[in-house]
C-alpha cells in the first residue's frame, strides 16, 4: 500500500511539473510572437511611409509644392535633397502623434533611384534617432519594385530597444498592393498582401523563425492601419515551441482586431490585437 501511495504521489508531481512546463512554454512563445509582430508592424509602417513619400516628387525630381504626405500627421515634415536623391521624413524631436495612434520622433531617411516606379527600381531606407512610443528602432531596409504592384523588401540588422529587452529581427518578404495602386496621392484606399519569412532573437534572448503560410492582408484605413484582417502566420522558437495566428477566424476580413492563436496544440483561444 505504501508503495502504491508513493507511486501515485510521484505521478502527481510529474504531471504538475509537465503542466508547469507547458504553461511556461506557452508564455515564452507568446512573448516571441509579440516581439515578431511588433517588428513586422513597424517596418510595414516604415515601408508605407517610404513608398508614399516617393509619390511626392514630380517628373523633374522636385518636391511638389503645396502637397502634404497624406498618411503623415501635421507634426511631421517631408524634406528633399534633389542632388543626393534623399527624402527625409522628419517626425521632430518630440512626441509626434501619428494616424495609427502611436507617437514617433526621429527620421526615416530614404535614398532613392529616380526610376523607383519602374520595374527593378529601388529605394533604401535607414532610421535615424527613430523612436516609436519610446522604443528605439534601428536597421536598414531595401525595397525593390518588381512590377505589377509587387514590391520585394528586405530588412537587415533591425533592432528594437524596449524597456523589457532588445529585439533583433530580419525579414525577406513580398508586399503586393492589391487596391489603390493607381491613386498615388491617397493612401487610405490601399490594400496590401504580405508573404515572407523572418527570423530574430526575442527580448529574452531566444532565437526564432516566422513564416507566412497564408498571405497577410492589410487595409489602410483609420482604426485598422497596424493590424491584419486576414492571413496565417506560424512562429517557432529554438525550444521547438510553436504558435499559429489566424487573423480572420470568422472569414469576414473585418477590421475587428480579433484573431485566434494555437500554441503547441495545447491552447487555442481568441485574442484581441493591440
Amino acid at each position: 500500500m505504501k508503495k502504491v501511495l508513493i507511486c501515485l504521489a510521484a505521478a502527481t508531481i510529474a504531471l504538475s511539473a509537465c503542466k508547469k512546463d507547458r504553461i511556461e512554454s506557452a508564455v515564452e512563445i507568446l512573448k516571441t510572437a509579440e516581439d515578431n509582430a511588433l517588428m513586422e508592424a513597424e517596418y510595414n509602417q516604415v515601408y508605407e511611409y517610404s513608398d508614399r513619400a516617393f509619390n511626392y516628387l514630380d517628373i523633374n525630381n522636385q518636391l511638389k509644392s503645396g502637397d502634404s504626405l497624406d498618411i503623415l500627421p501635421p507634426c511631421a515634415e517631408l524634406l528633399h535633397d534633389s542632388v543626393l536623391q534623399v527624402l527625409t521624413i522628419d517626425f521632430g524631436d518630440d512626441k509626434c502623434l501619428c494616424k495609427d495612434g502611436l507617437y514617433r520622433r526621429g527620421q526615416i531617411i530614404v535614398n532613392y533611384d529616380t526610376n523607383y516606379r519602374e520595374t527593378n527600381g529601388q529605394i533604401s531606407v535607414q532610421l535615424k534617432d527613430y523612436f516609436v512610443n519610446n522604443n528605439a528602432y534601428s536597421g536598414t531596409k531595401t525595397i525593390i519594385n518588381r512590377g505589377g504592384g509587387k514590391y520585394e523588401y528586405r530588412v537587415r540588422n533591425a533592432q528594437a530597444y524596449t524597456s523589457n529587452g532588445t529585439i533583433k529581427w530580419q525579414t525577406d518578404a513580398i508586399i503586393t498592393r492589391t487596391k489603390g495602386h493607381g491613386t498615388v496621392n491617397n493612401a487610405f484606399d490601399d490594400t496590401y498582401e504580405v508573404t515572407g519569412t523572418s527570423s530574430g532573437v526575442n527580448r529574452a534572448g531566444k532565437s526564432y523563425t516566422a513564416e507566412t503560410t497564408i498571405p497577410l492582408k492589410r487595409i489602410i484605413q483609420l482604426g485598422c492601419i497596424r493590424n491584419y484582417v486576414a492571413g496565417f502566420i506560424r512562429v517557432e522558437d529554438e525550444d521547438d515551441n510553436f504558435l499559429e495566428i489566424d487573423y480572420d477566424p470568422f472569414r469576414d476580413e473585418a477590421c475587428d482586431k480579433i484573431a485566434t492563436v494555437n500554441i503547441n496544440d495545447d491552447y487555442t483561444r481568441e485574442i484581441t490585437l493591440r
